[in-house]
């Protein structure tokens, strides 16, 4: 399994990224990292967990969660069918320390919190909204971008359609761990 070190540009404490073709094998890292896929499909592993991906599916991995995405474009040798996507990729330290304590950030906490499995996200009207959003995050800066991201996650956190994907007792055995 390959650890990606993922760089933040200069003065950015998160990443927003957009793949016309993305082939990453089996990995991890330390970021949280929201996905929507633009263009393709097929296979999606993370975890212990496998399904298809298609154009629209929108997918929040925790920080350390394994995850890979093989195309059908690349299983077909079918160039016309590369998969593309839109990422955003953040880790914990942008947050208070005791995120879950806080009232107002609370639903992020939560929202993290069952990010460690995956989460799917159902509801077509606030991907498409969500979509819109990320596509707009880097005409700000400062501030106002961030509060970008802190909505985004609101939004997310408030969604009551989604799926957990990853099984509650998977573990990766990542960095060392021997249990």
């Amino acid at each position: 399994m390959l650890y990606e070190k993922i760089i933040h540009d200069i003065g950015s404490t998160f990443s927003h990224k957009v793949y016309p073709r993305f082939t990453m094998p089996w990995h991890y890292h330390p970021e949280f990292e929201l996905i929507v896929i633009t263009s393709g499909g097929g296979k999606r592993f993370v975890g212990d967990y496998m399904d298809d991906f298609y154009p629209g599916d929108l997918v929040l991995y925790g920080a350390n969660l394994p995850h890979y995405h093989i195309c059908y474009g690349l299983l077909e040798n079918d160039p016309d069918k590369i998969s593309g996507s839109e990422v955003i990729q953040f880790t914990e330290d942008i947050f208070p320390e005791k995120l879950d304590q806080l009232g107002e950030l609370s639903i992020v906490a939560d929202l993290l919190e069952r990010s460690k499995r995956g989460i799917k996200f159902t509801n077509p009207p606030s991907i498409d909204r969500i979509c819109r959003m990320m596509r707009h995050i880097d005409h700000l800066n400062g501030v106002k971008r961030m509060f970008a991201l802190l909505r985004i996650l609101e939004i997310l956190g408030r969604m009551k359609d989604y799926k957990l994907l990853s099984s509650g007792d998977y573990s990766a055995n990542l960095i060392g761990d021997d249990d």
